[in-house]
C-alpha cells in the first residue's frame, strides 16, 4: 500500500489501533493528509471507526471526494441526520428555555448545540441529548418547570441518586422525543465532585447569551466552556476521538483566555484532568496549547509523568466494557495526585467485580442498580431534592 508514513506521532505507538484507526486520526490531525490511495482502500473501515468515535462529520470534511462508495454516500447521509437532530434539539431548547425563563431560573445549555454553533461551523457533529445546568438552589423548581412544559422524568432510582450523590436527572421531551439531562453541577458523581472546588453559581453568574441557530440561549462563558469540555472528556475516560476533536475545534475557532484558564483551573483544583486532555489533543491531533500551559497545569515531576503517560489516545482495551487501564486512570483524575490514586483504586475494584459478573446488571433498567429502576417513590424524590437544595445530595 502506497503513501507516506502516517503523520500521527504518539497514536502510532498504540498497538490497539489498527491501520484504519491510525488513518482516521491522521485524516483529522494537523499536518499532511494521508495518501488518497490509502483512504480509498480503507474507506469502509474508516467510516466504521468514525461512527464509533463520533467524528463522521469531521471525516466527511477531511476526506470529501477521496473515499470509495458507498462510504462517501453514507457519510453524507449521516451528516444530514446530524443536522436534523440538531434542529430537533433547538426546537426542544426553545420551548424548555421558555419554561425556565418564565420561572426566573438561572440556567445554561451545555455541550451539544453550543459546540455545533461555536466550534463546528459547516461541519456536522452528532449529539443525542440536551444538557441543562441550573443552580442547586433552583433545581427543584427547574425540574417542576420542565415537567410542566412536557418533559417526562426517566430517572426514578432516588435511592441510587442519593447513595452516589448524583448531580443530574434525565428526562425525555415528549414533543420531540429528545433526552434532556438536568444538572445542578458539572461533575455527576459525588466521589469525584468533592475533590474539586467547582462552583455552579459562579459559572452561572458569568454566563453569556449565544445565538444557537434561531434560538437565543444562555451558555457558559468561553473559558468556562473549554474547562468543562476538557473536564467532561477526562471524567468520561477521554477515549472517544470526538472529545479530543471538540477541544481542537474550540482551540482553533473559539479559544479560551489561557491565562484565565490557568487561574481558574488552579482555584477549582481541576488542573490534572485539563492537563491530560490538552496533552492528549496535542499528541493525537497535533493541536498544542500555548507553550507552558500543560506543564503549569501538570505541576511537579509526578504530575508531568502521569500527564505524559496518559497523553496516548487509547480507544479500547481488554477490561470490562472495552476499557483499559488508561481509561480507568483518566476518569479517576481528581483534585490532587493522592485523590486520583484513591479514586483509581475504587474504580479498579468496581472493574474487577464486573469481570466476575456474567450478566451486566447495571445496564438493565429492571435491576436495582440502574438509575431508571423505580426506587424511593415520592418520598425519595422529596429527600433527593431537599438534599440538592442544601448542597448535600
Amino acid at each position: 500500500m502506497g503513501g507516506p508514513p502516517l503523520p500521527v506521532p504518539v497514536v502510532t505507538a498504540n498497538r490497539r489501533l489498527d491501520r484504519a484507526g491510525r488513518l482516521l486520526a491522521a485524516a483529522l490531525a494537523a499536518g499532511p493528509p494521508p495518501a488518497v490511495e490509502d483512504l480509498r482502500t480503507a474507506s469502509d473501515a474508516l467510516v466504521e471507526w468514525a461512527i464509533h468515535q463520533g467524528v463522521t462529520g469531521l471525516l466527511h470534511q477531511a476526506a470529501a471526494g477521496r473515499l470509495a462508495e458507498p462510504a462517501e454516500t453514507l457519510l453524507a447521509d449521516i451528516a444530514l441526520l446530524d443536522v436534523g437532530n440538531h434542529l430537533r434539539a433547538l426546537l426542544a431548547l426553545e420551548r424548555l428555555a421558555g419554561a425556565l425563563d418564565a420561572g426566573g431560573h438561572s440556567w445554561v445549555v451545555l455541550k451539544g448545540p453550543v459546540l455545533v454553533e461555536t466550534a463546528f461551523a459547516g461541519v456536522s457533529r452528532p449529539y443525542f441529548d440536551l444538557d441543562l445546568l441550573v443552580s442547586p438552589a433552583e433545581f427543584r423548581s427547574a425540574l417542576e418547570a420542565l415537567e410542566e412544559a412536557g418533559a417526562v422524568l426517566i430517572d426514578r432510582n432516588w435511592e441510587l441518586l442519593m447513595r452516589e450523590g448524583r448531580a443530574q436527572v434525565s428526562l425525555q421531551d415528549r414533543a420531540t422525543g429528545l433526552a434532556v439531562d438536568l444538572h445542578w453541577h458539572l461533575v455527576n458523581l459525588a466521589r469525584l465532585r468533592r475533590t474539586f472546588a467547582l462552583p455552579t453559581d459562579e459559572l452561572l453568574d458569568r454566563r453569556v447569551t449565544l445565538e444557537l441557530g434561531s434560538v437565543s440561549a444562555p451558555a457558559l462563558e468561553r473559558t468556562d466552556r473549554f474547562i468543562h469540555y476538557a473536564l467532561h472528556a477526562a471524567n468520561s475516560g477521554g477515549h472517544r476521538l470526538i472529545w479530543l476533536a471538540d477541544l481542537s475545534q474550540v482551540m482553533r475557532s473559539d479559544p479560551p483566555d489561557w491565562d484565565e484558564l490557568l487561574r481558574r483551573c488552579n482555584r477549582w483544583k481541576v488542573e490534572l484532568p485539563v492537563a491530560v486532555m490538552l496533552a492528549r489533543v496535542d499528541a493525537t491531533l497535533g493541536c498544542p496549547a500555548p507553550a507552558g500551559v500543560v506543564a503549569s497545569l501538570a505541576g511537579g515531576r509526578l504530575g508531568q509523568a502521569l500527564t505524559d503517560w496518559l497523553a496516548v489516545w487509547e480507544p479500547g482495551g481488554r477490561l470490562p466494557g472495552g476499557g483499559s487501564v488508561r481509561h480507568g486512570v483518566t476518569e479517576s483524575l481528581s483534585g490532587s495526585l493522592s485523590a486520583t490514586t484513591k479514586l483509581t483504586a475504587v474504580n479498579a475494584g468496581a472493574m474487577v467485580r464486573r469481570l466476575w459478573d456474567r450478566y451486566p446488571h447495571w445496564l438493565d433498567p429492571d435491576d436495582p442498580g440502574h438509575v431508571r429502576y423505580d426506587a424511593g417513590g415520592a418520598s425519595g424524590r422529596r429527600r433527593y431534592l431537599a438534599g440538592v437544595g442544601r448542597g448535600a445530595a
